[in-house]
């Protein structure tokens, strides 16, 4: 949880969702469905209440005061930001490993 106590606003584009509903499938087709769906439900709690905690920092703004992250759960993983001062995580893309 935020400093605050708050859980963190997680967003994405609409893009994201397709991209996630497309991988969905994928992973269907190879036999990971529920891997996939349970990793992916394990990640959005981490992206809800610790996010600066899940994954490795990769870079930062400095301006946006924007923390870069990528995050994994096994066969998922996700690169995100996660703002310096707000309770509010960006998702920028989704990928499934393996595939």
């Amino acid at each position: 949880m935020s400093g605050n106590g708050h859980l963190f606003r997680v967003s994405m584009s609409g893009l994201i969702v397709q991209e996630i509903k497309a991988l969905a499938e994928i992973a269907t087709s190879m036999g990971q469905r529920a891997a996939f769906l349970t990793a992916l439900e394990a990640i959005y709690h981490h992206l809800r209440n610790n996010p600066r905690e899940f994954g490795e920092h990769r870079f930062s703004t400095g301006k946006q005061k924007l923390y870069f992250r990528i995050g994994a759960l096994r066969p998922v993983a996700v690169h995100f930001a996660v703002h310096e001062n707000l309770p509010i995580v960006l998702v920028a893309k989704v990928f499934l490993m393996g595939a």
